[in-house]
């Protein structure tokens, strides 16, 4: 969990689904899209403790992912390592130089959302 008023990433959001692990973080952290993307955890408006205690005790509700949702969730979190962040840059660096297509941030290619099924709130 982060729940940061100002975040500029959170890498601790990153670290948890690499492992499988949802994540839970404030709309003022840059991770933010990542945690929405993965259709796990949740994202809660920062300052807001009624929020936050909503979106904790749905998730305590829907009790611990399975074994199977959680490789999901890891698998799905390799677009976050540095392979994936390196291939990532070099696809601006090319598109700041040449143009063409922007590059998508690798967490919204395709959009599996963790080929898992995203919670219902």
């Amino acid at each position: 969990m982060l729940p940061s008023r100002y975040d500029g990433w959170g890498a601790v959001i990153s670290e948890a689904i690499m492992v499988g692990t949802p994540a839970v973080c404030s709309d003022r952290c840059g991770s933010a899209g990542v945690v929405r993307a993965s259709g796990r955890g949740g994202v809660f408006a920062a300052n807001d403790l009624d929020a936050l205690t909503a979106l904790l005790r749905r998730l305590m509700d829907q009790g611990s992912p399975s074994p199977d949702q959680r490789a999901a969730l890891a698998r799905w979190g390799r677009r976050l390592g540095a392979g994936a962040g390196a291939d990532y840059l070099r696809a601006i660096l090319a598109f700041s130089d040449r143009g063409g297509d922007r590059p998508a941030a690798p967490w919204m290619v395709g959009q599996e959302a963790a080929q898992c099924p995203a919670p219902s709130f």
